[in-house]
C-alpha cells in the first residue's frame, strides 16, 4: 500500500511538471510570435534593416570638425551647386559626395601640406529639402529626414486632399529629367532634393 501511495505521489508530480512545462512553451511560443513593431516605422520613417546613404547636395548643412584645429572646425552650408570654401584649402566640391567621403577628400587636401596627420569628421546636420505638389494639404519644400519614406513623406505634407491618389506617386530625383511611378509603401524611400507629385485619383 506504501508502494502504491509512493507511485501514486510521483506519477502526479510528473504530470504536474509535464503541464507547466507545455503550458510556458506555449506562451513563450505565442509571444515570441508576435512582431516587433518600433515607433519608428509605425510613423513612416524607417524600413528595412540599413537606411540608404545620402549624398550631399546644394543647400546642405555641414558640421566639420578638424581634430585639434579650431579655425577650421564650424559649420558650413553648400551652395547652389554643392560646393563650399574651407580656410586653408579653399573650395570644397562635396555635391554628390557621401559624409564618408566627404571626410577623405578634406583629409586628403589638408594632409602633408598644411597639416601631418589631420583627424576629420563630417556630420550633415540638414540635407537639401525634398519637395511636394499635386494632391496634398501642404504643396512645396520639406525639410529632409534620414530614414524617410514615402509614407512619411505624405505625412509631413499634412496627408492626402480628398482626391489625393493613395496608392501611388510620382518621383523625381535630382539630376533626373523624368518622373517615376511608385507605390506608396514603406520600403520605398525619399532622398534629398526628391519632387513628389501626387496624383488626383480617378473614382
Amino acid at each position: 500500500m506504501v508502494f502504491g501511495r509512493e507511485f501514486k505521489a510521483v506519477v502526479a508530480l510528473l504530470a504536474s511538471c509535464f503541464l507547466t512545462a507545455c503550458g510556458t512553451s506555449t506562451l513563450d511560443s505565442a509571444v515570441g510570435s508576435l512582431p516587433a513593431k518600433s515607433n519608428a516605422t509605425a510613423a513612416g520613417l524607417t524600413s528595412g534593416p540599413e537606411l540608404p546613404v545620402y549624398k550631399i547636395g546644394a543647400r546642405t548643412k555641414l558640421k566639420i570638425t578638424v581634430f585639434k584645429e579650431e579655425d577650421l572646425s564650424g559649420v558650413y552650408s553648400t551652395d547652389a551647386s554643392g560646393r563650399f570654401a574651407l580656410p586653408l584649402i579653399g573650395e570644397v566640391k562635396a555635391n554628390g559626395l557621401s559624409a564618408r567621403e566627404l571626410e577623405t577628400e578634406v583629409t586628403t587636401r589638408l594632409k602633408g601640406r598644411y597639416l601631418v596627420d589631420p583627424k576629420v569628421t563630417v556630420v550633415v546636420e540638414n540635407y537639401t529639402p525634398f519637395y511636394t505638389m499635386g494632391e496634398v494639404k501642404r504643396v512645396g519644400e520639406h525639410q529632409f529626414q534620414e530614414g524617410l519614406n514615402v509614407v512619411g513623406a505624405v505625412a509631413i505634407a499634412g496627408g492626402y486632399t480628398p482626391r489625393g491618389n493613395t496608392r501611388y506617386v510620382y518621383i523625381r530625383r535630382v539630376g533626373e529629367d523624368k518622373e517615376r511611378e511608385v507605390p506608396v509603401a514603406t520600403s520605398v524611400y525619399i532622398y534629398p532634393g526628391d519632387t513628389i507629385r501626387i496624383p488626383e485619383r480617378y473614382f
